[in-house]
């Protein structure tokens, strides 16, 4: 997997899933992997001991969070879902249970001294004069939404984690000599002329009809209208949900007494003066007591007999029809649906249940809760050939010019390589080059052209005068190279040095750290629903 991440890491699949994956470690700490203590169906078992649904939801929600920070407008839940980030989430989830059953079975305890310790001189929580804040600590916890006891908590396991990962991946150190050699190759540069082959763009005449109606017929669902659902869904925010959690006085004097007691020292509010806010966290944290009552409730009402609407209408949540919608968000007219509600994976849900049927209680954006209900599903279905006539020719057209494009590129590829002289041969056969300017190992661009990976490692594995085969790039079109020059790197300094060895120690520290998880997904029999996992992910799109 490590492999296979780094090779993406200079392609647009890293930004995501190294962002929630590699952070959870940096950033949100281990611990935040570790508070996903589960119940209900399991989705994974980690020695017997169930992975939920509920547990994935709340932290897939939380993954998709980070996504749309990290991507911004480039978000997108196809993206997320042709990434797996579910099975990556999963994945993670099962880590977290690992390494937490083997601290407990190693019994790697830290003091409430040391974690108290850990939080004051923590720079995040500091004032101006380098001082613990409490309100500062406040600040940190609401926007990260946590409980201070879920943190500490977290906190505590971390640290256990962190001296088990550090004892593991303890080794002898790379000679400076080694170090160097990786420096001085990674920063070798190379030159090339790009040679690129465009598609025909149109110049290809369209068959005849008879050749069109074979290409309609092999490729049918391209042309097809799409699925249509007509639903209606009910919601609430959490909000009215937390309003009906009691927290008994004594829970909220216990919780404040032990939180003066870990922060001995400095400043403490007064009991009655930090009381209400007090009570609303712990009030939160009863917030999946809450939402799990309520949604009993809700499917109580429904089995006996209750519509959607009428269960809606008794509990207070807002309800409204939806449809006919595709799973797109257009109206058999072509437009976009004005009526589909706000919440992030809404149309993902209702595309994800039968007709009839009802979704769980989701959790959305925004801290909205919501169901929906199938009321009618109008299946997708071929239109006419004499409808889609022109849509037919222009398909066959772009896969005809695609086909001889690859054609093209490979001929001219099985050309070029042998030659002794390959800029020549090229100009003999009128195809011009394009000058790449000086290339790393790690260069994904060329002025304006984008580099397909391949094609970049060819062009380093070949000598000066050598032409590379053909490759194909992502928007279509097909690119070769002919390696120009080498330019060996400088001489590794010391700096150079140190920075390779921190590089060089990050990626064995990564690589003893997933073959330890290996072993303990055989000692503690790790087991995944993958029928459920593929099933939840339809049902729920995203968050």
């Amino acid at each position: 997997m490590l492999k296979t991440m780094r090779g993406m890491a200079a392609g647009f699949g890293a930004k995501i899933l190294l962002a929630l994956l590699i952070v959870s470690f940096a950033v949100w700490g281990v611990g935040d992997m570790l508070r996903s203590r589960v119940g209900g169906g399991a989705l994974a078992t980690v020695d017997g001991q169930p992975i939920s649904h509920e547990a994935f939801q709340r932290k897939y929600a939380q993954a998709l969070e980070r996504a749309r920070q990290v991507l911004g407008k480039q978000y997108s839940p196809q993206l997320v879902r042709m990434l797996g980030v579910e099975r990556q989430v999963l994945e993670q989830m099962i880590m977290g249970e690992l390494l937490r059953r083997e601290t407990d079975s190693l019994g790697l305890l830290v003091p409430d001294a040391v974690i108290a310790r850990e939080i004051r001189t923590d720079p995040n929580f500091a004032d101006a004069k380098g001082q613990f804040d409490r309100a500062a600590f406040d600040a940190v916890l609401r926007r990260n939404n946590l409980s201070e006891a879920a943190y500490v908590a977290g906190i505590k396991q971390e640290k256990a984690v962190s001296l088990l990962l550090t004892a593991i991946t303890l080794r002898a150190p790379i000679n400076d000599a080694m170090l160097a050699a990786l420096w001085e190759a990674q920063n070798e540069e190379r030159s090339a002329e790009l040679i690129v082959l465009m598609p025909g763009h149109g110049k290809t005449a369209a068959p005849a009809e008879d050749a069109l109606k074979t290409f309609y017929q092999a490729h049918a669902e391209m042309f097809a209208a799409p699925e249509y659902r007509t639903v209606r869904y009910a919601a609430i925010h959490e909000d009215a949900l937390l309003a009906e959690v009691k927290v008994p006085e004594e829970e909220v004097k216990a919780a404040y007494d032990e939180r003066a007691a870990l922060f001995k020292g400095s400043k403490t509010e007064p009991y009655e003066k930090v009381r209400p806010a007090l009570e609303k966290e712990l009030r939160a944290e009863h917030a999946e007591e809450a939402v799990a009552k309520f949604s009993a409730k809700l499917e109580d009402m429904l089995a006996g007999g209750s519509t959607l609407q009428e269960a809606a209408a008794a509990l207070h949540m807002n309800s409204a029809a939806v449809g006919p919608v595709a799973h797109t968000g257009a109206t058999p007219h072509g437009a976009l649906a004005k009526d589909i509600p706000p919440y992030e994976g809404f149309l993902d849900t209702a595309f994800g249940v039968e007709e009839n049927g009802e979704s769980p209680l989701r959790k959305g954006a925004a801290g909205v809760y919501y169901m929906v209900k199938v009321e009618k599903v109008t299946p997708a279905q071929a239109k006419p050939f004499a409808e889609v006539k022109e849509e037919v020719a222009a398909a066959w057209r772009r896969q005809e010019e695609a086909r001889q494009l690859q054609a093209e590129a490979h001929a001219l590829a099985d050309a070029l390589r042998p030659s002794k002289n390959p800029a020549e041969e090229a100009a003999k056969r009128g195809v011009s080059t394009v000058a790449s300017g000086r290339l790393k190992r790690n260069s994904v661009k060329a002025g304006d052209l984008m580099l397909p990976p391949p094609l970049v490692q060819e062009i380093f594995a070949l000598e000066p005068g050598k032409a590379t085969g053909a490759y194909a790039t992502r928007d279509g079109r097909y690119m070769l190279a002919i390696v120009k020059a080498r330019f060996p790197s400088a001489r590794a300094a010391k700096e150079n040095i140190e920075a390779e060895r921190a590089k060089q120690d990050e990626m064995t520290r990564q690589e003893l750290r997933e073959a330890y998880i290996q072993y303990l997904r055989g000692k503690y029999h790790v087991t995944v629903n993958n029928e459920a996992l593929s099933a939840l992910s339809a049902d729920a799109g995203e968050q």
